[in-house]
Formats: C-alpha cells, sequence, structure tokens
C-alpha cells in the first residue's frame, strides 16, 4: 500500500508560564492510501495538535510530517488536504451558499464540485434549508454542513477532528456513511481524531494516542 501520510518522531511542548505540557512524544506512523484511520484518547491528549501539525498549521518541535512525499506546509499538498476543526466555525449570519462562496474565495486554488456538494445536500436532506441563515440549524444540521464545506472540493486527503461529537445518533450515522463512502467511491483517504469509539467504527485502522505516545488498537 502507499504511505500517504508519514509521521517521523514527532514532539511538541507547550509551555505556559512555569508549566511544561509535552503533547507528543517521539510519535511515528504511516497512514495509507485511500483507507480510514482514526486516532482515539481522551480530551486533551494532544489528538487535535497532531492533525494539525499533519493539515500544515503548526509546526512540531521535532520530527517531520511528509503528505505524498512533501511537507503539508508546502501549497500545492495545502491544496489537497481537507481539514474539519473539531469547533463549529461556522457563522450564524450567513446561509450555506454563503459559506461556500466565502470558501472560493479564500482558499487559494481549489475548485469546488457543486454537483458533488448539492447531491451530498440533497441526500441528507438539508437542500431544503439552504436559504436559512447557519443559525437557525440543530446543531446535527450545521456539523454535517461544515463536513460537507470540508468535502466540497473533493480533497484527497480528510482530516476530521471529533466529526461525531455533540451530534444526535442519525446525524451520526449519516456522518459516518459519508465518510466511508468518500473512501470506497471517491478514493480518499481519511485520517479521524476521536475521544468516542463509535467514530472509529468505520475505521481500517486504529491508534491510541495517550500520555504523549501512539499505539496500535486491534479493530
Amino acid at each position: 500500500m502507499v504511505k500517504t501520510i508519514v509521521v517521523e518522531d514527532l514532539w511538541k511542548t507547550y509551555r505556559l508560564r512555569n508549566l511544561v505540557i509535552q503533547v507528543l512524544r517521539g510519535i511515528s506512523f504511516n497512514v495509507e492510501d485511500q483507507t480510514v484511520t482514526c486516532i482515539i484518547g481522551p480530551n486533551g491528549a494532544g489528538k487535535t495538535t497532531l492533525l494539525k501539525i499533519i493539515a500544515g498549521f503548526i509546526e512540531a518541535d521535532r520530527g517531520k510530517v511528509l503528505v505524498f512525499g512533501k511537507s503539508p506546509r508546502d501549497a500545492s499538498i495545502r491544496r489537497l488536504i481537507g481539514y474539519m476543526p473539531q469547533e463549529d466555525i461556522l457563522f450564524d449570519s450567513l446561509t450555506f451558499a454563503e459559506h461556500l462562496e466565502l470558501l472560493k474565495n479564500t482558499r487559494e486554488g481549489i475548485i469546488v464540485d457543486l454537483e458533488f456538494v448539492y447531491s451530498l445536500l440533497e441526500k441528507v436532506g438539508l437542500n431544503k434549508v439552504l436559504q436559512l441563515n447557519i443559525g437557525k440549524l440543530s446543531g446535527g444540521q450545521r456539523r454535517l454542513m461544515q463536513m460537507i464545506l470540508t468535502i466540497s472540493h473533493k480533497p484527497e486527503i480528510i482530516l476530521l477532528d471529533e466529526p461525531i461529537a455533540f451530534v444526535d445518533k442519525e446525524n451520526r450515522e449519516t456522518i459516518l456513511e459519508i465518510i466511508r463512502k468518500l473512501v470506497d467511491e471517491n478514493g480518499s483517504t481519511i485520517l479521524i481524531a476521536s475521544h468516542d469509539p463509535y467514530a472509529c467504527s468505520i475505521a481500517n485502522r486504529v491508534l491510541e494516542l495517550r500520555d504523549g505516545l501512539i499505539k496500535e488498537v486491534k479493530v
């Protein structure tokens, strides 16, 4: 299998006044092409930090990350990555269409696949609320909208931070179904970070991040 993401001897420490927090302590792993890999661990284990390093948003203190053999901070690689943060970053006063325009105007070099986007919206029943401001939607609807925005340009690599957190059972199932189909039908490579074992139920491989170290979990 092709190693899409390679993480080697990654270290990251945060310093707050006199407090030193060693979040990552020399972790190494690979993510194979066209698979779902899930990193599970408790809140505060460093999952979000790890995803942000792989996405190219922050740098590690030591070690390296390669995506298709290049740094994730390379502009040509950034366009291949879709990243959904744990927090809700949607604007209450904007509609989905306005968010889509904002995405196209702020992410240089990406091409949104509108047919793909609107087929997903129709499938999950969100085409009926496209004219509503995001602030009027439920938490589950917002999470679905945010995920569809993340994958709107069909990125080859998709990084999802707590994709089913604060989402009702029906929408959890829908989100996981979309994730699995992205691999099976579009050939995406997906890395999920979650504290919830259910988010890992569709994964080909599960890794546990705890105390700054990572290990394989049997699935």
